[in-house]
């Protein structure tokens, strides 16, 4: 995605996972959740909805809601429907696939042109599936079952014209797997994607670390081989998905591949090497553009820290998101956090303004710290000592704009979003950001008051009329409106 904000803080998150349960109907070795019985006091549906409305405002453009397995709540296909028919908001589902039943693709069947349906399939075979997707029962026959109703599940969606994606978790078992788990997903499925997703050792997988976690040097191996097939043209639609941007960056400079080549092949730029990072060197998004609220309304800065008290962001049932994303003391501990600041190595690391720091759910995972190194990472030798530190950045909160309203230009998936700001506003559309200064807000906010008959609104209605959004084009009229109101935007594409 690309955030254009320029030193500028997001007003409200950009992406949110939002854990609708945790119960689930299998038992998986690797689940970071460690999901198996709901929570206590999970949401009901109009909690859901109403939590909607408020991350719509806050102008956030996509949502993947999970679990535990989301498709167990009787009301998942309402919580769905809701979320698509919001015009701008991308929506998906990870699910595990076993309650792909007929009834329930009939009742998705109308929003399947605003739906992801991520599916975890984890392997080519039944054998390599097995080997983290258990049965509760601890049935020896249940994961050859499983295997099969999924990839029928698998079929059935693609039958139906919905836009189904793969999941894989890339383990020290899987590492081999991942083409011939391609080949069935993509090829013989008819998957739009497979995402293989780096292990992370959490929860009832932090206990297994040491079985699961790709060996250093075969990660190294396999990631520049698949980033030599992606360079090639081959293997369209695998996607990589990594705890860290280190482990993404070292294996390219270990089999010296071209960085910028790579990045395009596979879709991927590190959160520190982006231009959205804003007025921070940390390469982790969390807290700073993702979020996640957890079944039971608790806020966390990332999915992989769901759950964790230290890294409690705030409650739903008692605070607003708005309030918790300005003045969250976790979420503004992370945003002050700089590569200095982290124990360890890192600072003086020659890859830090590829990696920023590393993982900081990851980190936490492994020392209970936030501002703890991610010692996964082979460059760090040793713990070392932590960075100096600014103390009066460390006591000064970054300033989070305020959004005073927001309102929706054009219909369908590519509307964009306008968010008014104290001074200034965002404006946002399917994984892009600008943040536009006053005299383009007020020129915005003018143009919304008359009812879509100024040239402004027409101009942007027509960007999102199509099947495909032109961004540049975007950053184009909002220079352009900018320049009106002689001022200059303060970020462009």
């Amino acid at each position: 995605m690309a955030y254009r904000v320029g030193s500028h803080w997001f007003a409200g998150p950009v992406h949110v996972d939002f854990n609708l349960t945790n119960r689930c109907n299998l038992a998986c070795r690797h689940c970071h959740a460690s999901s198996g019985e709901p929570l206590l006091a999970e949401l009901g549906t109009a909690d859901v909805m109403r939590i909607v409305d408020s991350l719509y405002h806050l102008g956030v453009l996509s949502i993947a809601f999970a679990g535990g397995e989301p498709l167990v709540r009787p009301d998942i296909a309402e919580i769905l429907r809701y979320a698509a028919a919001l015009p701008g908001m991308s929506v998906s589902v990870i699910t595990n696939g076993l309650s792909l039943t007929p009834a329930l693709r009939a009742k998705l069947a109308p929003i399947k042109n605003n739906l992801t349906i991520n599916v975890s399939i984890e392997g080519s075979t039944a054998e390599n599936f097995g080997r983290l997707r258990q049965s509760p029962s601890g049935s020896a026959a249940a994961p050859a079952l499983f295997f099969e109703r999924i990839k029928q599940s698998i079929r059935a969606l693609v039958a139906d014209g919905f836009t189904v994606s793969t999941n894989m978790t890339i383990t020290r078992q899987s590492l081999k797997d991942v083409v011939a788990t391609h080949r069935l997903a993509v090829v013989e499925l008819g998957a739009s994607a497979l995402v293989a997703i780096k292990f992370f050792p959490g929860g009832y997988g932090s206990s297994l670390a040491h079985i699961l976690e790709p060996p250093v040097p075969a990660w190294l191996d396999v990631f520049a081989e698949l980033t030599r097939y992606k360079l090639a043209g081959d293997l369209p639609g695998l996607q990589v998905s990594v705890p860290a941007a280190w482990e993404f960056y070292l294996p390219l400079i270990a089999a010296d591949l071209d960085i910028v080549a790579a990045e395009q092949a596979w879709g991927y730029v590190g959160t520190a090497r982006a231009s959205s990072n804003g007025p921070r060197d940390i390469g982790d998004a969390a807290g700073f553009a993702d979020l996640c609220i957890d079944s039971d309304g608790k806020v966390y800065p990332s999915v992989l820290l769901a759950g964790e008290p230290d890294a409690l962001a705030g409650d739903l049932r008692r605070d607003t998101l708005a309030s918790i994303w300005r003045h969250s003391t976790v979420l503004n501990g992370l945003r002050r956090l700089t590569v200095s600041d982290i124990e360890g190595a890192c600072q003086f690391c020659a890859l830090k303004d590829l990696c920023g720091g590393g993982s900081r759910a990851r980190a936490f995972a492994l020392t209970r710290r936030l501002s703890g190194p991610d010692a996964t990472c082979p460059l760090i030798a040793q713990p070392g000592n932590a960075g100096a530190r600014d103390e009066a950045r460390q006591n000064t909160p970054p300033r989070i704009p305020a959004v005073r309203r927001s309102w929706t230009v054009g219909v369908g998936r590519h509307a964009i979003r306008v968010l008014r700001l104290d001074r200034g506003c965002e404006v946002r559309t399917r994984g892009h950001v600008w943040h536009c200064p006053e005299g383009t807000a007020v020129a915005l906010e003018a143009a919304a008051e008359a009812d879509g008959t100024s040239d402004l609104t027409l101009a942007l209605r027509h960007e999102t009329a199509g099947n495909g959004l032109c961004p540049d084009r975007v950053g184009k009229i909002l220079a352009g409106a900018a320049a009106v109101a002689g001022t200059e935007a303060s970020a462009r594409p």
